[in-house]
């Protein structure tokens, strides 16, 4: 299972970079929970599909081109943590982002039931009840 469970995020953040909103959707469980980074000042949880397409709303507001660049996947059964930079470019000023990242996702049957977002590794890590 946690093999698959790597898969499947793996195959999320491909298709997320790759803006292929139908695989995106197959991959999230219709009632996900996705939480945003909790450090940061516009930390919200979002519900559903409906949540995701608001949350991508947000995004499409402010920045373009959002890639979520995972560079390591770390296995903890049904959860995985997997860390890398988030890049974007401002939607009006044109300027380049790019920020560390983590994510925590939870998967059961093969879908991402819930998604968690953190500035720091370390916390990842410690949400996923693993030792570094």
């Amino acid at each position: 299972m946690s093999q698959e469970s790597v898969e499947v995020v793996r195959r999320f953040h491909g298709a997320l970079n790759a803006r292929d909103r139908e695989t995106v959707y197959e991959l999230l469980d219709p009632e996900v929970v996705w939480v945003t980074n909790l450090d940061g000042p516009d930390q919200h949880t979002f519900h559903g599909h409906s949540g995701f397409r608001e949350l991508q709303r947000l995004f499409e507001d402010t920045l373009d081109d959002v890639t979520l660049d995972a560079e390591e996947f770390i296995d903890a059964g049904n959860r995985v943590v997997s860390c890398g930079h988030m890049r974007a470019q401002g939607a009006s000023s044109g300027a380049e982002v790019e920020t560390a990242r983590s994510w925590l996702w939870t998967i059961r049957e093969g879908v991402i039931v819930r998604h968690q977002t953190f500035a720091e590794r370390s916390q990842a890590i410690e949400a996923a009840r693993l030792r570094e």
